[in-house]
């Protein structure tokens, strides 16, 4: 996968609790004219138009996204070695679209169109998207439903206006890969997309917390073995080349207490706000925190930095 082809995918589980991973906007009517596609497909199946992507021979769907953080991609110098069971799968709630599209002999699915399908207000009037609030009628038409055996995901298409997206049926194809993989769970974007209607949340849950409903099992046929995309022209070498040191690095002042705050302790619960000081700098947490080091906090996450001491 060209998004990973620069992570050190083999070293970061270490670190991370959970990674969610967005396996959908792998199509969308950025290609204005076409051809139709998935925006997210659990396979890439033998009638996918999408070009490789060089130098491999890999095409965007779900099993190689998650393949490349687990298992690696060697055409594109990704080692894997992520831990499965710390992997969240993303299901969208909205929908890419293309109008101006024939029928063809899949019902839209694979051909060309006029140009992106008409935006809605609550998304901003962008062409070629809508919510899942914004198509109560079309997605949830059984006249306008079809289903992709090869890539294991649904579409839909009205004669005219093909749009990509979830329905029950794909949830479950996608909660049971999650659980016959060995996946963490799941994520979603977004609730807001959803309004009123929950059918696709409680889909979500349902499928999340129960269990394999069936294996989804890759197409026959392939255009290739193991495969994840990739723009990257240099394959052969290390993605960030081999680190010299730690994530966290060598500290270069001491981690005792500086005056006024306490040492930041990785076994002591901090519920509410609490002020510590860790290699030379006063920190604050946001929220409950047990076990974060400060120095990796970042800018979003639990730790403010407040400064030396």
């Amino acid at each position: 996968q060209d998004k990973i082809q620069n992570v050190e995918t083999d070293k970061l589980g270490q670190y991370l609790t959970f990674l969610d991973v967005m396996t959908y906007d792998m199509h969308g009517a950025w290609d204005a004219t076409g051809p139709t596609n998935h925006q997210a497909p659990i396979y890439s199946g033998p009638n996918d138009p999408m070009t490789p992507v060089k130098p491999g021979n890999g095409k965007y769907s779900i099993d190689n996204a998650i393949k490349a953080w687990t298992v690696g991609d060697p055409q594109y110098g990704i080692p894997g070695g992520f831990p499965a069971n710390k992997i969240n799968m993303g299901v969208p709630f909205y929908y890419r679209g293309w109008t101006g599209v024939p029928a063809g002999a899949n019902h839209g699915l694979f051909q060309s169109a006029t140009g992106p399908a008409t935006g809605s207000s609550m998304s901003g009037n962008v062409n070629g998207i809508r919510m899942y609030k914004e198509l109560n009628g079309f997605v949830d038409n059984p006249a306008d439903t079809y289903w992709d055996d090869a890539a294991k995901t649904s579409y839909f298409y009205d004669g005219t206006t093909f749009w990509s997206g979830e329905n029950a049926k794909s949830i479950q194809a996608k909660m049971d890969y999650a659980h016959c993989n060995g996946l963490g769970g799941s994520f979603a974007f977004s609730l807001y997309d959803l309004g009123a209607q929950t059918s696709l949340f409680d889909s979500m849950v349902n499928a999340t917390n129960g269990s394999a409903a069936n294996c989804p099992a890759p197409p026959t046929s392939s255009p290739s073995s193991s495969t994840s995309s990739s723009p990257s022209s240099s394959p052969s070498s290390s993605p960030t080349g081999s680190p010299t040191s730690s994530p966290s690095g060598s500290p270069t002042s001491s981690p005792s207490s500086c005056a006024g705050a306490p040492s930041w302790n990785a076994t002591a619960v901090y519920a509410g706000p609490t002020k510590v000081s860790w290699k030379g700098h006063y920190y604050t947490n946001k929220w409950w925190t047990q076990g974060e080091d400060p120095t990796l906090s970042g800018q979003w996450g639990v730790w403010t930095d407040n400064g030396p001491c």
